[in-house]
């Protein structure tokens, strides 16, 4: 039975996927993060229609996998994957994982040093976490810590990303507001570089191509989620740009950080 009406949802697992058609089967587009909310717009008994709020991507979500929202987090990841244990001791079976920028409600009633309680159950290291609002300064490091993780079209946590999910979680880590696309992100993100071939690139610049997006380390490396590769790789911008350029496209632009809005 399907239903119409806008109903604040949110994620209540690690990651949800995001599809195309209500449909287990239909393609991935982008995936949603424990603690984010969604304005569902339309219902049926498997999957709803949803904006998600932090990017404003519409797709399908699973139903079972969201739920009324309940305490409000207070915490977000900050490492790429971590794991929830149940009782405070490493040693302890884990209860599954949590990813760079899941959002946690922590219970501040215990007073253990090392762990944080969930709202919920489960403890997490409290090197793992830091209060909303805290933001790392660097979204290049954000970027070399998923080095090696799987390509994945759609994907944005350490199980799997794409290279415009590796850019997003990256500039959201620190505070810059990104949507979710490569088009999207050269569309609203810092500002152009004109010229930029006799510039000496910085740390943090992004590169675009025509569906396709990484991150500077260096005026010499880039960091990308690429399907050439398949996994996230540091190499030089110039086998990048040659290999792109190959199948005959070229950059599009090149674009700064600076200025960015911050949350």
């Amino acid at each position: 039975m399907r239903e119409e009406g806008r109903v604040l949802r949110m994620i209540a697992v690690p990651i949800v996927p995001m599809r195309k058609a209500a449909d287990a089967n239909s393609g991935l587009v982008t995936e949603a993060l424990l603690g984010e909310r969604a304005q569902v717009v339309e219902s049926d008994d498997a999957f709803v229609k949803a904006e998600l709020e932090e990017d404003g991507y519409v797709g399908y979500l699973p139903r079972a996998m969201l739920a009324a929202p309940g305490p409000t987090p207070s915490h977000r990841i900050t490492v790429a994957k971590t794991f929830r244990f149940s009782r405070p001791d490493i040693k302890s079976p884990p209860l599954g994982a949590l990813y760079l920028n899941c959002r946690v409600a922590v219970n501040e009633r215990g007073n253990d040093e090392r762990f944080a309680q969930l709202d919920g159950g489960g403890f997490v290291l409290r090197s793992m976490m830091a209060p909303l609002g805290t933001r790392a300064a660097d979204p290049g490091a954000v970027a070399e810590g998923f080095v090696n993780v799987p390509y994945l079209w759609g994907g944005k946590s350490y199980e799997g990303l794409d290279c415009s999910g590796l850019v997003q979680l990256s500039l959201q880590a620190c505070g810059i507001t990104s949507p979710r696309d490569s088009h999207m992100i050269e569309a609203a993100v810092g500002q152009p570089l004109e010229g930029w071939h006799d510039l000496t690139l910085r740390r943090g610049d992004m590169v675009f191509w025509k569906g396709h997006v990484g991150m500077m380390l260096d005026p010499m490396r880039l960091i990308h989620a690429n399907g050439h590769h398949m996994k996230v790789v540091i190499e030089p911008l110039s086998e990048t740009i040659a290999r792109i350029a190959g199948g005959h496209d070229a950059v599009t632009s090149v674009r700064r950080i600076e200025g960015s809005r911050r949350q």
